[in-house]
């Protein structure tokens, strides 16, 4: 799978610093892959973590990148799209986590 390198703001006390932080690129699906059968409560908590602070870093880096002029717009897009990604799977663990309930 490829990846795209895009720049990642790691604030600590006062200053800030730039890093570079590698995002697949993914030409479809989603993630749904991480999502298994019957998991337990446990195992799903902690995807549902690292999604969502997956999901803060791309926000922090789109932030940085939409400041920077001389950004490249398509790789805006992509990361745009792949925090659309993100996003979804967040909500099928969220569902996930919570029981059906039949009204």
């Amino acid at each position: 799978m490829d990846a795209l390198v895009f720049p990642t703001v790691i604030k600590s006390g006062r200053s800030a610093h730039v890093i570079s932080m590698k995002v697949p690129v993914r030409s479809q699906g989603s993630y749904s892959h991480l999502l298994g059968d019957g998991e337990t409560r446990d195992i799903l908590l902690k995807k549902l973590k690292k999604i969502s602070d997956e999901h803060k870093k791309l926000d922090e880096a789109l932030t940085l990148m939409i400041s920077e002029p001389t950004t490249n717009r398509i790789n805006i897009q992509r990361i745009k799209k792949h925090k659309l990604f993100l996003k979804d799977t967040l909500t099928q663990l969220k569902n996930q986590l919570r029981p059906d309930i039949i009204a």
